[in-house]
């Protein structure tokens, strides 16, 4: 091999190094910022979006609405069916009501049984109303496990 065939070989490595640095990198980062149970967006990340979108909704004159949600009876789950069919119902839950959401809004979990939603251009109460009531529906139907039926 010559010299410019030696060269072409270290340069196609080291782009493949950098690759693979880049994967670690970004996966590490998707690691940070999402819950690993369910896949949303955490509360560093939900914190970090929220900021920049109510900037841009304070720019542009326009309406955001943040919704907390909390699932009910979750600490009765774990204390009557243990942890595993707990985690299973909170992973399962986003799920059914994510689908309530447009793709510009924002869901993530803040914690155990916590959930923050992030409305984007809302135009009155009434359109953050709606969605709490949909996706209040969605989490009133149970969620089926292998141990037990969670609502």
């Amino acid at each position: 091999m010559g010299a410019y065939g030696a060269a072409v070989w270290l340069l196609a490595g080291r782009r493949a190094a950098r690759r693979e640095e880049r994967a670690r990198d970004e996966a590490f980062e998707h690691q940070l910022l999402h819950d690993d149970l369910t896949k949303l967006p955490n509360r560093t990340l939900f914190a970090t979006a929220s900021s920049a979108r109510w900037r841009g909704a304070f720019a542009a004159v326009r309406l955001c609405a943040v919704l907390s949600i909390d699932v009910d009876r979750f600490k009765l789950v774990t204390d009557g069916l243990g942890r595993q069919p707990a985690t299973t119902c909170c992973a399962r839950s986003p799920p059914a009501w994510t689908s309530c959401i447009r793709p510009e809004d924002t869901v993530a979990r803040t914690g155990g049984d916590e959930f923050m939603l992030l409305l984007e251009s809302v135009t009155a109460l009434e359109d953050a109303t709606a969605v709490a009531d949909r996706v209040s529906a969605a989490l009133a139907s149970p969620v089926k496990t292998d141990a037990a039926r969670c609502s």
